[in-house]
């Protein structure tokens, strides 16, 4: 457990100077480039730490990638160094010699310095390299504390990437509120588990995917009277896997949250099936459907590829969602997600609910195929709760739904493609099926 040291007027990881003094070592200078490929470990919070507060940018890179996109990303990268573990597929791609970009760097505003370079979780294509500016950070961290009102008394549970910027999040809001931080090397239920009954943790960060694993490890075991929150990002949390958390004792709070708003915009405040109102500092609107958001956590753009706020220093997202009367916001899908089929619009999140309240299913994602009738069709990939059901069980199951959101194909696997944070990688979808 990381016990962090008070000192003027923040709480510092154990390890930062002697991290400072690396960074040092390594010739790095504000606005360098660092590429780090490190294990989820407390030295390597420490080293998030001092690269913020020294301006090394830092560039992360998802150890669970195949070596040709690591390479693809380090080349867009503009590296000035490296440090990797040696298995990482980043260890031995060697540097091109990139100048140090400090010089550039130091006629900037010092908020408006990148901190961050961030790969996003590419889960319809390619991913994107988002610049990620000092303020954006600094924004995000306290106004993030004081949502969920952390203070030095609280004990998280780090079970997310140190590679994702919900991850980051959780290293560095340490800085601010003085928690104690737990961080796992990785997220398996059954140590999550024991964790939050033998160590007074009263907080953690998961997504729909870990949640569900964790509740079902769990037996039916309420959570420890420790715990008071459980945050939810990275997908829509649909109202069975909300109550079957609330019924162990603990009310999940739904987010929404991207990396190019360093991750959390909205936070639930209250029971309900929206995401909450937007975090302090922040605006929030619909642009035809399509929500925006405005402030100080906004990123500065893509490195090479257009894209980012407008002159108005709004960001459309490419999600879409409704507003209530409150300002509440309830998330309904990635415009890239959306089906359309016959002229309606369907979103896969509402469909995946209602297939996994069906008899024998485990977990399900859906994605559109092309159809000459009707432009799209919904098609089911999906994963049996112990015996596969027949196939007339599963069309008698199927005609409990829309006719629009009945899948017209679909597929037994045993495993969902997933990215690191366990969000369906929809673009590998369509790989389940033979085009017709």
């Amino acid at each position: 457990m990381i016990v962090p040291v008070r000192r003027d007027g923040l709480w510092l990881a154990p390890g930062i100077d002697a991290a400072a003094e690396q960074l040092t070592a390594l010739g790095l200078r504000p606005g360098d480039r660092l590429g780090l490929g490190l294990h989820d470990t407390p030295a390597t919070i420490a080293l998030i730490q001092a690269a913020y507060f020294a301006g090394v940018v830092l560039v992360p890179f998802n150890r669970r990638l195949d070596a040709a996109t690591i390479r693809d990303q380090a080349d867009r990268a503009r590296l000035r160094h490296i440090l990797a573990t040696p298995e990482h597929p980043l260890a031995n791609w060697p540097l091109p010699g990139a100048p140090s970009s400090s010089s550039a760097c130091l006629e900037e505003p010092i908020d408006e310095r990148e901190s961050l370079i961030l790969f996003t979780s590419g889960t319809t294509g390619r991913a994107k390299a988002a610049r990620i500016p000092k303020r954006a950070v600094a924004h995000a961290l306290a106004s993030s504390c004081a949502r969920i009102n952390l203070n030095a008394d609280d004990i998280w549970l780090g079970c997310l990437p140190l590679d994702h910027i919900a991850g980051l999040g959780n290293a560095l809001r340490m800085l601010v509120c003085g928690y104690r931080l737990m961080q796992l090397p990785r997220f398996e239920a059954v140590q999550v588990n024991r964790c939050l009954d033998d160590d007074g943790i009263t907080g953690l960060s998961l997504v729909p995917t870990q949640l569900h694993r964790l509740i079902a490890a769990r037996g039916g075991q309420p959570w420890p009277s420790s715990l008071r929150t459980i945050l939810v990002g990275g997908g829509p949390l649909d109202a069975d896997l909300r109550q079957r958390c609330r019924d162990l004792g603990c009310a999940p709070r739904q987010t929404y949250g991207l990396t190019e708003c360093c991750a959390m915009v909205t936070c639930q405040t209250g029971p309900g099936d929206d995401c909450g109102p937007v975090l302090d500092g922040l605006e929030l609107r619909l642009v035809e459907g399509h929500i925006a958001v405005r402030g100080p956590t906004v990123f500065l753009g893509y490195e090479g590829e257009a894209g980012g706020p407008g002159p108005d220093g709004w960001f459309i997202t490419g999600d879409h969602g409704v507003l209530d009367a409150e300002g509440r916001l309830t998330v309904l899908g990635r415009r890239t997600d959306l089906i359309i089929s016959g002229g309606e619009n369907i979103y896969p999140a509402q469909i995946e609910a209602r297939l996994r309240a069906l008899p024998g299913v485990a977990e399900v994602a859906v994605v559109g195929l092309p159809d000459a009738e009707w432009g799209q069709v919904v098609a089911a990939v999906v994963i049996a709760d112990g015996e596969q059901p027949t196939d007339q069980a599963w069309q008698d199951s199927l005609a409990e739904l829309p006719g629009p959101w009945r899948p017209k194909r679909w597929v037994w696997v045993t495993k969902l493609p997933r990215t690191a944070l366990g969000k369906v990688e929809r673009s590998s979808l369509t790989a389940f099926f033979t085009p017709l």
